[in-house]
């Protein structure tokens, strides 16, 4: 084993470690009391969760399989697991990764809508080799076609620019976990309230949106679909707030 370079600092599984114990942990502690104090986040992450958990049961075929593919439940399941990480990730203080990730949900929900919409779309996407799917169903091209169709943007352009452009592109004003009124970046794991309302706005308007296009995608029973579209809107509603 090689010498340290500073023999003061952690290194290897030490520095892991303290990673998760002295820095993440604490992070999650500071980040659930804000939730606990902010009435409006609190609320937004009830309604986060209860929308995750009907997405996860309609992903899962919990209410009755339609047989098939499963395709259009994989990119559910998808999206659904990615909003779940983000929700994590938020907890530990890593903003840009769970806003990343937000804008990952969105392409989703636009592509939802893009299916509903179009009846020949899923097949032509299901089906294209990779080259043509890259470059037909990217989400600029997703948007425009959706412009065409009068179906509703569910993610617009504005919102995909804001997240490529803060957590996804690298540009010479990246300023890593910058989430407060500090003129310095700071270390991933370190607690910022705006951070926190940031991520939960992003994550609940993306997933909430996602929700509202799969059920039109994957039309679950009256009762489910029903349960669906009451979490989605209510969590949408909260996220738009928020953004206000």
């Amino acid at each position: 084993m090689n010498k340290k370079l500073d023999p003061q600092i952690a290194e290897g599984r030490e520095f892991l470690q303290l990673l998760q114990t002295q820095i993440i942990e604490k992070c999650i502690v500071e980040t659930e009391q804000f939730i606990t104090r902010d009435l409006t986040i609190s609320k937004q992450v009830e309604h986060l969760g209860t929308t995750l958990s009907l997405l996860d049961r309609l992903a899962s075929c919990y209410w009755g399989c339609h047989k098939g593919d499963h395709m259009k439940q994989y990119l559910l399941g998808r999206a659904n697991t990615s909003a779940s990480a983000a929700w994590i990730l938020t907890r530990h203080g890593h903003y840009d990764a769970a806003l990343g990730i937000a804008r990952d949900i969105g392409e989703i929900a636009n592509l939802f809508m893009l299916f509903s919409s179009d009846a020949g779309a899923f097949e032509r996407w299901k089906n294209s080799g990779d080259r043509v799917r890259m470059n037909d169903f990217k989400p600029s091209k997703v948007r425009e076609a959706l412009g065409k169709l009068n179906a509703g943007i569910p993610v617009g352009k504005t919102i995909y620019k804001v997240l490529s452009e803060r957590a996804t592109h690298v540009t010479p004003n990246t300023r890593p976990e910058l989430h407060s009124h500090s003129n310095h970046p700071f270390p991933g794991g370190t607690f910022q309230e705006d951070g926190v309302r940031m991520c939960i706005t992003h994550i609940g308007f993306a997933i909430g949106k996602t929700a509202l296009t799969a059920t039109l995608l994957l039309r679950p029973a009256e009762r489910q679909a029903e349960s669906i579209y009451a979490a989605a809107s209510a969590l949408i509603d909260s996220s738009e707030a928020t953004q206000r």
